[in-house]
């Protein structure tokens, strides 16, 4: 156990993170410690790219995916694809894991 003196405003900000993952303490840390000597630190949110139909598909492309035919992707640039199937990656077998 460490004990350590701490002002107000430090408890407080303490009681809010005290509770976080290790991970985001160490991210916190890592900013805390930029602060100190760059004047500007730029944050990024990482979300996974998902994949969104441009338009609705006919009733003519809907039988045709029903009957298992192969439906062309509407996508052009073949490095989008690459990362709509990298942050997908995973997401059935820990679904399943779940349920196993």
């Amino acid at each position: 156990m460490t004990a350590i003196a701490v002002d107000k405003e430090t408890s407080n900000y303490w009681e809010m993170i005290k509770g976080a993952s290790n991970k985001a303490k160490l991210t916190l840390m890592a900013l805390i410690s930029a602060s100190m000597v760059d004047d500007e630190i730029i944050t990024t949110r990482q979300k996974p790219v998902k994949a969104h139909r441009l338009s609705a598909m006919t009733d003519e492309e809907m039988e045709l995916e029903m009957q298992g035919d192969a439906t062309a992707l509407s996508g052009e640039d073949e490095g989008a694809l690459s990362e709509i199937v990298e942050a997908n990656r995973g997401r059935i077998v820990k679904g399943l894991e779940k349920w196993l």
